[in-house]
């Protein structure tokens, strides 16, 4: 079916209104005027009405196949658990419908492809959720390694900690390997997509180790080298206080990335010395150049939710171009085959190409 293209705002309706529609994606699409909210479903008829009255939504579904039907809505945002993303982003194709898709794709390889070759037959626009892209710092700091000015990057390094949803009320799904792809497929396929995104190349294997906890696998270690031959690595908790950086070491120097400051950009000449008086000195010369973005994402909650504003906006914007999202099903594949081979590596306890990664999540 051919997607319709109607003037004034994008009508969205959300499947799931889990913890990322209710905290992350509606509170975003307030300040979006190029969205409106049309709609929300959800199996739980409690959840639905919480999460509609407060953000004032009156058409209320029972279930995104109810959803996907509503004439009312144009795009759907999918934000239901892994296990049943693929059905309901394809329901949505089949129904003419644009497509807005929580990262991962699925839980198995075949799924996703499954998806990527029937989203290939329609004509509407399917984008990945993968927020960071539109990170403010995190698209300057792939300028700057894009620029050469880094030189040949040596490695790159990430950490992700939040403990936030594993101590307030974390549906079980979120932290089990089997219903929701545990740590790996479900947080730190973010930074797989990073790894991608800011070095423009693909990883060729990774090894991984991992300690359980209050989840399986909540604290993850993950090393890879990319097909360039840098060597990246990404360190991620699910109970540990919060952390979320990435760092870029190249042979003329280097950046820092804190996601949650607003002077979160930090560059380094090769021979500078972190917390030296030049050192500091210059980064807050750039911290006063950079006020009227800072202030300007600050207003908006900060950069890192600022970053969930730039990928909502990119998504109407693929729509009226008619152009490509920049992170499509390709670039959500490829993170989720990452995370799978990453998952395959703690399962076996040694490295794997991500050529032999396996296509499904181990239960063990």
């Amino acid at each position: 079916m051919k997607s319709a293209i109607h003037s004034g705002p994008l009508r969205v309706g959300f499947a799931g209104c889990g913890f990322v529609t209710r905290n992350r994606h509606l509170p975003t699409l307030r300040r979006v005027k190029e969205i409106e909210v049309a709609a929300l479903a959800d199996l739980d008829p409690a959840a639905l009405s919480e999460v509609a009255d407060r953000y004032g939504v009156s058409r209320r579904h029972g279930s995104a196949e109810s959803l996907v039907r509503d004439s009312e809505v144009e795009a759907v945002a999918v934000c239901v658990p892994v296990g049943a993303h693929v059905e309901v982003a394809l329901a949505a194709l089949e129904a003419g419908k644009h497509v807005f898709l929580e990262k991962p794709l699925a839980l198995h390889l075949e799924d996703a492809d499954r998806l990527v070759a029937r989203a290939a037959d329609f004509s509407s626009r399917v984008m990945v959720g993968f927020n960071l892209r539109w990170h403010r710092n995190l698209r300057a700091a792939r300028q700057i390694v894009a620029s050469g000015a880094l030189g040949r990057i040596q490695s790159l390094s990430t950490v992700f900690s939040d403990p936030v949803l594993s101590r307030t009320g974390l549906p079980a799904w979120r932290s089990s390997r089997a219903a929701g792809g545990g740590v790996l497929l479900d947080k730190l396929v973010h930074h797989f997509d990073l790894w991608r995104f800011l070095l423009a190349d693909e990883v060729k294997e990774v090894f991984t180790l991992s300690h359980s906890g209050r989840g399986d696998d909540d604290t993850v270690s993950v090393t890879a080298r990319m097909a360039g031959g840098t060597l990246v690595t990404t360190l991620g908790m699910d109970d540990a206080f919060m952390k979320h950086e990435v760092t870029i070491y190249g042979e003329r120097g280097g950046v820092h990335v804190d996601c949650y400051r607003f002077d979160g950009l930090r560059r380094y000449g090769v021979s500078d010395m972190p917390g030296a008086p030049r050192t500091r000195l210059r980064h807050f010369a750039a911290m006063l150049r950079e006020s009227r973005a800072s202030l300007a994402a600050i207003r908006r909650g900060g950069d890192f939710d600022a970053s969930y504003d730039g990928e909502w906006r990119h998504f109407v914007e693929s729509i009226r171009s008619g152009r490509p999202p920049e992170c499509g099903l390709a670039d959500g594949r490829a993170a989720m085959q990452i995370s799978l081979a990453a998952d395959r590596s703690r399962s076996l306890g040694e490295p794997v190409s991500i050529a032999s990664g396996s296509t499904r999540v181990p239960v063990a």
